[in-house]
């Protein structure tokens, strides 16, 4: 269960324009907090640092994010983030879900097992 956030303070690093984290202050400073956030995204090649590869097999299920509402593209670039490095890391089968009602993540969690 996460915010969709990554970030730890001792594990902060940088190649180029991808990362091993994001916190709504990044978000900003790299300018995807506009209209143009996916065409800056993909032109400029952000993203997170794949940890691995060949993850076919694993599935995961991401609850919970829950974007800053002060920037209206925030869960998009959130989402952007998450699956393009699962893609990068060859995860098949993977969900992200906003956070909801606590009451209906069990359904959430059996629906995603069940699929």
């Amino acid at each position: 269960m996460t915010d969709g956030y990554i970030y730890h303070k001792d594990t902060k690093f940088k190649e180029d324009n991808k990362s091993t984290y994001i916190t709504p202050q990044t978000i900003r400073a790299n300018g995807l907090n506009t209209s143009k956030w996916e065409e800056k995204f993909n032109d400029d090649n952000y993203g997170f640092i794949p940890a691995t590869q060949g993850l076919d097999n694993l599935e995961v299920l991401v609850l919970g994010i829950n974007p800053d509402s002060k920037n209206p593209y925030e869960e998009d670039v959130i989402r952007k983030y998450w699956s393009e490095w699962f893609d990068a890391m060859g995860v098949e089968k993977y969900e992200i879900k906003t956070a909801g009602l606590p009451a209906n993540m069990d359904k959430v969690i059996k629906d995603f097992i069940l699929k």
